[in-house]
C-alpha cells in the first residue's frame, strides 16, 4: 500500500520540523504564500513574533490540518528546493539504513 503524496508531505513537515525551522532562511515569503489560507488574525499573530524561530513556532501551531501542512510543504519546496531535496535524500538513507539492519 503506497502513501499518497499529500500524506507523505504532511508526514515530512512533521518529521523534519526542527531542520525546517533551523534551515529555512526567510519565513516571510512562505507566510505570504499561506496568507490566503489562514485568517488575518493568525497571520498577524505569526508576524508579531520577534525572532524567526518564534515565527516558525507560531506557524507550526497554525499548521493544524493536513491541507495547511501540504500547502506549507509546497511553499517551502518552491522557496527552498535544495533543503527539501536534501531532507528527502536524508530520509531515504535512513530507510535504507534501517532496512539493512538485521535482527
Amino acid at each position: 500500500c503506497r502513501e499518497s503524496p499529500g500524506r507523505k508531505n504532511v508526514a515530512f513537515v512533521d518529521q523534519h520540523r526542527e531542520a525546517i525551522v533551523q534551515r529555512v532562511s526567510l519565513i516571510e515569503p512562505i507566510l505570504d504564500e499561506l496568507h490566503k489560507q489562514i485568517s488575518e488574525e493568525k497571520y498577524d499573530y505569526i508576524c508579531a513574533a520577534k525572532t524567526r524561530r518564534n515565527k516558525f513556532r507560531r506557524l507550526y501551531e497554525v499548521l493544524n490540518c493536513k491541507k495547511l501542512k501540504m500547502l506549507f510543504f509546497e511553499a517551502v519546496k518552491r522557496k527552498e528546493p535544495h533543503l527539501i531535496s536534501e531532507l528527502e535524500s536524508y530520509s531515504k538513507l535512513q530507510i535504507i539504513h534501517s532496512e539493512s539492519k538485521c535482527c
